[in-house]
Order: C-alpha cells, then structure tokens, then sequence
C-alpha cells in the first residue's frame, strides 16, 4: 500500500506532562477488540485495576472516566497504561492520537490533527509550502471509489491555487470556490473527464467578476455555530462576540487585522489542511461544492476566532493563541461527529456569493 502523509508528520513528538491540555481529559475514549483481549489476559499485572475501569456493556468498550480524567491518568499527568504495560499496548485511539487516516483502496492518506495543541503548532508555524510525501508498507489493499482518480486530480489543482503566494490568500479562496463552482457543475452535468487547467483558466476570468459587496455572512455564521453541541461553551461565545463587534463597528477593525495577520502562513497551512483531510471524503457523494463551503466554513471560523482573540489583546496576537484557537475549533467540530453532520447540512443555505463577500469585506482579498 502506497502511505501518504505531509512533510512535517514525522517531527511530531507529544510533550506529554509538559501540555497546557491533556488528550485523556473529556474525551471518551473507546477500546478497540484486540487490545481489550489483552487487557482481559493482562489485568493482574496492574492489580486487576485495568477491567474494573472498563465499561464493557454498551456498544463499545470504554474506559470509565472520573471526574472526566481517563482512570489510568496519574497524579503527574501520565499514562499508567505505558508505565506499567507499555506504549505499544494503547488501545487504537490512544496510540494513533492525534494522528488519522484515510483509507483510499490501494493509498492511505495519514497526518496529525488540529485537536492536539503540539500538532497544531507545528501545522500552523510551517513556513515553506507543505509537501506531501509517500512510502510504501505491506497493508492489504480496500475497494476505492470509482471517483477517486478524478477527485485527486481536482485536489492536486487546489493545493496549488492554496500555496500559490503570488496572489492574496482571499484571491485565492475566491478561486477556489469558483473553480469548485464550475466542477460541481460539470459532475451535475454528467461529465467524467476535466480538463482541470482549462477550468482553472476559466476560474481566473470570473473571479474577477464577483463584485457584490452588499451580502453579509457573519450573522449566518453565527448561527450555524448556534445549532452545534459543545463540550465548552468559550468557541460560541469567541465568535458570537467577534460577530457582535463586526456588526456594531463595522469591518473597518476586521480588515486591519487581515492585513497585519494574513502577512504568516497560518492560513494557508490550514487551508492544505482541511482540504488534505477532507476534500477526498466527497468521492460517494460528489457534492464537491457543499464539501468545500463547509471547509471554508470552518476556515472562516478560525478567522473570526482570530480576530476577535487580536481584539482582545489590542492588536497581539501570539502563537500560542492561535493554537488554542484552532486546537478549541478542532476539538468542538472536527470530533464532533454529530457537528460535522450538521455542518453538512447546514452549508448548503451558504452561498457562494456569500462566502466570496466575506473575503472582501474581511480584507482578506
């Protein structure tokens, strides 16, 4: 099997006690088959402390939680498990955390998620463009959709227009909703062969046509972020305030921070991100247009988040503070699975227009 995965994948190492957060808090944390068979086998050797802790009657195994810690969380923050046992014998999740995969037949596409706050740092600090790296194993092979090819060429085309620096991240957002535009339009059509740089050259020409500036999406945006479930209530009220002010001050204090912030590479990195992570997840369904307004979504999201976090610290902003704020962004939607559902869902009352609006009227373009 062909394993893909960015260039920085491999620098990450968890800062264990040294973490302002911690992975085995709040989270529900399941048991897959194979390390619960070792458990069952391996509970003498942690004082038959290990099956006790275990919740085995629902659908899925589960560590019981106490006090919203994970039961083998010591005193100093570490994991009794790899103490006692060692790391190699982690259930799935703890082992694999903060990293996923995706499974695309005969490929895997792996890398680290925003939810964990070194991940993140390393996501959103990387300077050079992201590349993508590849390296075989011996992993069996799954069924792919017959749409794949044709998705990973589109993808190749977008990560390009993401990393092309020679225009303004706004530019280049709006490119990419309208080149989504015009291959949502096709697959509708019932096309199955793109021309992806004619439809690219096509993007450039109407880009330059959207000129409507009198939609408004932020009281939308909070709305959406409304409808959502939250562990914490601090993402709602960061956005619901950042809205507050926009609409009450107007976008005047939003465009200078775009023009100081959008001068790094944060945006960027986690525009390749998202779309690296989620882009390819549309092969079943090919709503491709609905895909990319909820990963815009989300980017936008982050923005606000951003701004208002400047706001708050007149005009600092630090990262440490964006990796709290994409690490809280993350861990309230991207694990959310019934938020991702209703980010779908959702997204489909988004215009077009509307997200191409917002970008200029942020000072993003």
């Amino acid at each position: 099997m062909l394993v893909r995965f960015p260039d920085y994948y491999k620098s990450f190492k968890c800062t264990a006690s040294k973490c302002s957060d911690n992975c085995c808090i709040g989270w529900e944390i399941d048991i897959d088959e194979k390390t619960l068979e070792y458990y069952q086998n391996a509970d003498k050797k942690m004082g038959g402390h290990l099956l006790e802790n275990i919740e085995l009657d629902g659908e899925t195994p589960n560590f019981i939680l106490k006090n919203d810690r994970c039961p083998f969380l010591n005193d100093d923050n570490l994991c009794e498990i790899i103490l006692n046992l060692g790391a190699e014998h982690l259930c799935d999740i703890c082992r694999m955390h903060p990293r996923f995969n995706n499974w695309l037949g005969n490929e895997r596409e792996t890398g680290l998620g925003l939810c964990c706050e070194e991940a993140a740092r390393l996501i959103l600090s990387q300077k050079e463009k992201t590349l993508l790296l590849e390296e075989t194993t011996d992993e069996p092979a799954a069924t792919a959709s017959p749409n794949l090819p044709i998705l990973k060429k589109s993808r190749e085309k977008l990560f390009e227009i993401v990393q092309n620096r020679n225009k303004s991240i706004g530019r280049r957002i709006t490119e990419i909703i309208v080149f989504s535009e015009i291959f949502q339009a096709g697959i509708d059509l019932g096309k199955t062969a793109f021309d992806f740089d004619k439809m690219y050259a096509v993007t450039v020409e109407k880009t330059g046509k959207y000129n409507n500036m009198n939609c408004d999406f932020t009281e939308k945006l909070t709305d959406i972020l409304s409808s959502f479930e939250y562990m914490q209530d601090e993402l709602l009220k960061t956005t619901a305030s950042a809205v507050k002010r926009i609409l009450e001050n107007g976008y005047d204090s939003l465009m200078e921070f775009s023009a100081e912030w959008t001068k790094n590479t944060e945006l960027e990195n986690i525009l390749f991100y998202t779309f690296y992570r989620y882009y390819l997840k549309s092969a079943d369904s090919m709503m491709i247009l609905e895909r990319v307004k909820a990963i815009l979504f989300f980017i936008y999201t982050f923005v606000i988040m951003e701004y208002e976090k400047w706001c708050e610290n007149k005009g600092r902003l630090t990262i440490e503070m964006s990796v709290h704020m994409a690490k809280l962004l993350s861990k309230e939607i991207e694990y959310s699975e019934d938020n991702l559902d209703m980010l779908e869902n959702s997204v489909a009352e988004v215009s077009s227009e509307e997200l191409i609006c917002f970008v200029k009227k942020a000072g993003l373009y």
